[in-house]
């Protein structure tokens, strides 16, 4: 079964950054969309795994992706409050909404104790 990575990007303009921090933003997100797909391929070589960015509302997106999808897993880093408040909206919205199974995976930004 092969592994979809997909990071959906909003595509609109983030009026509350300037035009240079917003193109890092872009940036990081593709280089981290990247990572996670090196890191991937390395645990598991005989896994076919595909990644992309996407551009549009990041919940109409994901639905698309979860009606031809096995399973649809979610992930997000923490933030910042207000950030970690929509991601988590998006999540919600996505596990009411589509009939694939969902899950909601928080990235763990502890030390190795589990300790935030």
């Amino acid at each position: 079964m092969p592994l979809r990575l997909v990071n959906a990007w909003s595509g609109e303009p983030q009026l509350d950054l300037p035009p240079e921090p917003e193109a890092a933003w872009h940036h990081g997100a593709e280089r981290a969309l990247r990572a996670a797909q090196a890191e991937l391929a390395i645990a598991y070589p005989d896994l076919a795994i595909a990644a992309e960015q996407v551009s549009g509302f990041p919940a109409g997106l994901l639905v698309t992706e979860a009606e031809r999808a096995q399973m649809l897993m979610l992930g997000c880093r923490e933030v910042g409050s207000v950030a970690g408040f929509f991601l988590g909206s998006t999540g919600m919205e996505l596990a009411a909404t589509v009939s694939t199974p969902v899950v909601l995976v928080r990235a763990d930004n502890g030390d190795a104790s589990g300790a935030r």
